[in-house]
Order: C-alpha cells, then structure tokens, then sequence
C-alpha cells in the first residue's frame, strides 16, 4: 500500500484536487445523458413524424380513388388510375420508411399483435390495397377496413414516436394540427362526400334523416376547421416562448392556412347550398363538380399537411439544436469548472511551496529573536526589580514630608479660625460706631431745626419793628393833629379854650407814647442784632459739625467694609487651609497606593523574570515546530532540531508558581479574569496529532 506520510504538501493537494474530477465526469456523465435522452426523445418524434407523413399521404390517395371509383368519368376514371401507380409508390416509400423506423416505432408483428392493431402492419395494409384492386364490385366494405387500419397504423406511430408526449406547447399543438385534426379531417369529407349523394326513397323520414346526416358532417368538418384554425395559432403565439421564434413558420403558415380555409370553406359552402336544397324539397345528387371540388379540396388538405408537418418539423429540429447545444455547453463549463481550479491550485502550489519556505525561514529568526528578547527582558525586569526598590524607599521619604506638611496646615487652619472670629468682633464693634454716628447726624439735623425756629422768632422781630414804625407815625401825625388843633383854638379864643386844653393833653400824649415807641424800637434794634449774631453764629457751627459728622460716618462705614473684606479673606484662607489638608490627606493616601504598586511592579519584576526564562525555553520549541512544518510541507522530517544545543530544556516545578503570578497581575491590570492560553512543553513535538490530521 502507497505511503503519503512522507508526501508534501504540493502533491497532496494536486491529488486531491485530481480526486476532484471524478465528480466533475460524473456530473458530465449524467448532463450528458439527460440531454441524449431529451434529443432522441425528440428524434424519435421525427421518426414518428416521417412514418406517419407516408401514411397520411396513402390515406388521402386511397380516399381519392375511392371517390374517382365511384365515377362514370372517362376523366375521373383515368386519374383514379393514375392513383393506384402513385399508391403503389407510397407503398414502396412505406416498406423504407419501415425497414428504417420501423422497430423503433414497434411496427413489428409481435408488437402491434400485442396491442390488438395486427391488421396495421405495412404487409397487411399491401394485401388489404391488393384485395381491394382485385375486386371489381362491391369495394365499400374493402376501402372501410382499409381506411381503419390506415388510420389504426398513423395512431400507432403517433402513440408509439412520443408525439403525444410532445412537451412544448407550440410543437405540441402543430402535432395536434399534424397528427389528429388533419387525419380526422379526410375521414369527415369522405364521409361528406358519401352524404352528397344519399340513397333514393319515398320514405319522408329517411329523406330527413338523410339531410340531418348532411347537416351533421357538414358541421363536424366546420367545427374541425375551426378548431385547427386556432391550434396553429396558438403554435404561432406559444413559438417565441420556448427555443426563439421561427421566422419561416411565423411568416409563412399564417398565409398557408388562410389558403387552406379558403378551399375547405369552399366545400362547405357546396354541402350548406345542398343541406338548403334538400330542405326546400328539392332532390339531390351528387356531379362530377361535386367530385372535382371535393378533390380539389383534398389536394388543398394535402399540401396544407405537408407544410404543417414542415412547420412541425423545423420546430422539433430546433429543439435538438438546442439540446445538443446545451449538451456541449454543459460539457465544455463541466471542464472549465474543473480545469480552473486544478490550474488554480497548481499555481497556488508553487506559489504556497515559496510562501511556506520563507514562513519557516521567518520563524526559525522570530524564534531566535525571541530567545534574544527573553535574555533582554530578564535583564529589564531586573532593572526594573532595583528601580522599584529605590522608589518604594523615595515614596516613604515623601510620605513622612507630607505628614510634617499636614501638621503644620492644620496649625494654620486653627490660626486662621481665630483670627476669623476676632475680625468677626471687630467688624460687629465697628457696626455699632457706624450706629452712633447715624445718630450724631440725627442731633445736628435737630440743631438744625432750631436754628430754623430762631430765624422765624427773628421775622417775628422784624415784624413788631415794622408796626413800631407804625405807631411813629401815628404818633407824628397826632402831634400834628393836635397842633393843628391847638391853632385852631387859638383862632376861636375864649371858645377854643378848652379846645386847645383837650389839644395840648392830647400832644402830651402822643409826645410821651412817640418816646415810647423809641424806647421800644431801640430795643427791638438791639434784639433783632444780637438775634441775627447768635443765629449767624449757631448756622455757622452746625455746618461745620454737620460736616465734620459727614465725614466721621464715611470713614466709618470704610472701616467696616474692610473689616468685612478682612473677614471674609480671613475665610478663604480658612477654607484653602482646610481643603489643603484635605488634599495632603488625599497624596498622603496616593503615597500609600503608590508604594503598593511599586511593590506590585517589583514583584511583577521579579515574575517577568522568571516568564523570561519560560520564554527562552518556548522559543527553542518554535524552532523545533518550524522545523517540524518544514518536514510537513515539503516531504521530509527532521528529528532533531537545527540547533542541538538550543534543545528544549524541562521547566521548572517553580515557573508553574511564577505563571500563576503573572496571570494574576495581567488580570489585575485588564481587570479581566479570563485564562491565559498555555502551551506545555509536551504538547509541542514533530509527532502532534493535528499535524497528523493533516498529513
């Protein structure tokens, strides 16, 4: 038994890809079968086709000399002889067509003996037309059993060349047209023919029925018409459907069977004016007229079938074209499928011979690179190991500066407490200076006030001074009146004497109220100046206390409102201070952390370390697992590494510890807890079993 253990890669995957074709040929076996099958399936339509054209064409002569034999023409007569040599041609065309056609359409004794149509056989149709000459009377009985069996023989071909079967609807119907309608249609004129000459009687009813019997086939020959009409053009609309449209059939048969209606109409018509005259009574018989037309229009159905069965036969051609076409087409993409990829993968199998190559290549110096990498990772971690211990001492320096600096903010912050509180009280002591002032200023506008009612007593003054000046005057002119008086009494004498008493007293009077008013407008005078003095005087320091008391009110009021800025910048470095020990706290506390990672980052040093070494030990296994994949792609195996020296070494029980660490701080660091992956040493060897799965 062959080995392909120690095959490579290149040729394992050509002789797959060579295993590949079997499939391929099955697949062209079986497309090509079908379609050999389609195709004689339809050849075998063309055989059926060709037998059955010999014997329509028998069965449309036959019927001819039928109706010439039942002539008294010389004429009729003699082409009814010409019909018996064209018959006996027929006949000989019938024994080729047989001997060709002829087994596989089961024209055989034994096969139509079998299906009861022994009597259809070609020898038997010979000796029946031969019996039928020979005869010179009584021939209705002979020609009967002649057209059966002649019709018995084109069903059998029918049935027998899958016709019947035909599966496409445009050559289906034009079988229809070829095989049943045309056929069946000789059969009725025939019998049209008979009824144009029906039996003389004086029976009224035989004569009716005889007409009834004229009418009938009359009307079976135009309904048959009819519906032939419309099967070839159903065949003309379904054609363009199914294999492309003949251009002949779609421009040639509708004209074809324009001209054979025409010439069936005719006869028609000839039946219908018979039908008309034998119902008015008349009597009716049959003329040569009557023969030529019903002749004539057997010729039309004669040329009409062969250029029906033309029509069939182009379109079951077509067909076979394109079966044998799709034959060829499925056996050239059949190979195009296979031939493609068997190209594909020889090229892919050179091209993946270099890549493989020069991958083992990259390995084995990633391999090497990594031995490299461990031996300077060991190193770093050890640097690494002796930075952190130096920052661990660094962070415990600065952990105890901090301390000291939370100390002395905390005094700070007492500090600043107190002197809050007493700018508090100096700014409350200040408020209440501010509310004696306020007051102060209450008194000079009080001051003021009185000041204001001097003036009024001063206008009062002023006032009894205006109405002293009065009473001057009055007293002027009393003194005047009265010394008026005192002359008038002179004048008058010795009767003016008491006149001039009461005149002199009254003098007196006014001299002493004149001194009077002197005495009190002098007063009044001194009064009014020592008034307006102390008014003027007293006017002149409330304004100056007023604004003396102004601006004691502004500077305190200043006062204040640096005592309350004071006060609240004495908050704020409160509250710098405390959020200052809040954030000497927080270092304090990221101090600590940070010397617990430092820890960590030395223990993890440490654990690199020690990974560093398992690394070293993995990529000698690379090596030997590239040399391995070498020995897998291109055909041989390599037992020993390329480097005996750089063989792999056993791990440490310990690494198994260090491992474990290790996954512990990359979860730590991911926040992640899924395993690591982990390849033992013992799992890595040329004999792995993957690789034999795939070998």
């Amino acid at each position: 038994m062959m080995k392909t253990s120690n095959w490579s890669f290149s040729r394992k995957l050509l002789t797959v890809n060579l295993a590949y074709l079997l499939p391929c040929a099955l697949l062209i076996f079986f497309l090509t079968k079908e379609k050999n099958s389609q195709i004689e399936f339809s050849a075998k339509e063309v055989y059926g086709l060709e037998y059955s054209k010999v014997l329509v064409r028998l069965f449309m002569q036959t019927t001819q000399h039928r109706i010439f034999s039942e002539s008294q023409s010389p004429e009729l007569t003699a082409r009814a002889k010409t019909l018996e040599t064209s018959i006996e041609r027929e006949f000989k065309e019938l024994d080729a067509v047989d001997q060709t056609y002829g087994d596989t359409l089961l024209f055989t004794d034994t096969e139509l003996n079998n299906r009861g149509r022994g009597t259809a056989s070609v020898k038997s149709l010979k000796t029946q037309w031969q019996d039928l000459l020979q005869k010179r009377d009584s021939r209705d009985e002979a020609y009967a059993k002649l057209f059966v069996n002649l019709q018995t023989a084109i069903a059998h071909a029918t049935d027998t060349s899958n016709l019947i079967l035909d599966p496409d609807l445009d050559s289906y119907y034009m079988m229809d047209v070829v095989t049943g309608s045309l056929p069946k249609m000789i059969e009725i004129e025939r019998d049209l023919f008979e009824k144009m000459s029906p039996k003389t009687s004086d029976d009224e009813k035989a004569k009716t029925l005889s007409v009834i019997e004229l009418a009938t086939v009359t009307k079976n020959l135009n309904d048959l018409l009819i519906r032939i009409g419309g099967s070839v053009q159903t065949t003309l609309s379904e054609d363009k459907g199914f294999y492309g449209t003949l251009s002949r059939v779609q421009n040639e048969v509708p004209g074809q069977l324009k001209q054979f209606e025409s010439a069936q109409n005719r006869l028609v018509r000839l039946a219908r004016d018979m039908e008309l005259k034998a119902i008015e009574g008349e009597v009716i018989s049959r003329s040569d007229a009557h023969v030529l037309v019903t002749v004539d229009t057997l010729d039309s159905l004669q040329i009409f079938y062969d250029q029906m069965s033309q029509a069939l036969e182009e379109l079951i051609d077509v067909r076979m074209a394109q079966h044998a076409q799709e034959r060829w087409q499925a056996l050239v993409l059949t190979l195009f499928v296979w031939l493609i990829p068997a190209l594909l993968s020889v090229w892919t199998v050179k091209r993946l011979g270099s890549s493989f190559g020069s991958a083992v290549a990259r390995l084995l110096s990633q391999a090497e690179s990594a031995h490299q990498s461990s031996s300077q990772l060991a190193q770093a971690s050890s640097v690494v190991s002796s930075g952190s211990t130096e920052q661990a001492a660094a962070l415990q320096e600065t952990g105890a500066s901090m301390s000291e600096m939370a100390s002395m903010i905390a005094r700070t912050t007492d500090q600043a407490s107190n002197s809050q509180q007493l700018a508090s009280r100096v700014a409350q002591k200040a408020q209440e200076g501010e509310g004696v002032m306020e007051k102060l200023v209450i008194s000079m506008d009080s001051i003021q006030q009185a000041n204001s009612q001097l003036q009024n007593i001063s206008n009062i003054i002023n006032e009894i001074s205006a109405k002293t000046n009065m009473i001057n005057d009055i007293v002027g002119k009393t003194q005047l009146l009265s010394f008026n008086a005192s002359i008038e009494a002179a004048r008058a004498g010795q009767h003016g004497r008491g006149f001039a008493v009461v005149a002199e007293e009254v003098g007196n009077l006014a001299q002493t109220s004149g001194k009077a008013a002197k005495g009190i407008r002098d007063l009044i005078d001194d009064s009014q100046k020592q008034v307006a003095h102390i008014l003027q005087l007293t006017l002149d320091r409330v304004q100056d206390g007023k604004k003396v008391t102004e601006q004691a009110q502004t500077i305190f009021n200043g006062i204040t409102s640096d005592i309350h800025l004071i006060s609240d910048q004495v908050e704020s470095v409160s509250e710098a201070a405390r959020e200052q020990q809040f954030g000497i706290e927080q270092i304090s506390k990221a101090m600590l952390q940070m010397d617990q990672t430092t820890r960590s980052n030395n223990s993890a040093a440490q654990t690199a370390a020690q990974l560093s070494d398992q690394l070293s030990g993995q990529s000698r296994k690379l090596s030997f697992i590239a040399q391995s994949i070498s020995g897998l792609v291109f055909g041989h195996r390599s037992a020993q590494p390329l480097d005996s020296g750089n063989s792999p070494k056993e791990v440490p029980a310990t690494q198994d510890h260090s491992e474990s660490d290790s996954r512990a701080l990359v979860d730590k660091i991911t926040g992640t807890s899924s395993p690591v992956a982990r390849i033992e040493p013992s799992q890595v060897t040329a004999d792995d079993p993957s690789f034999k799965k795939v070998s």
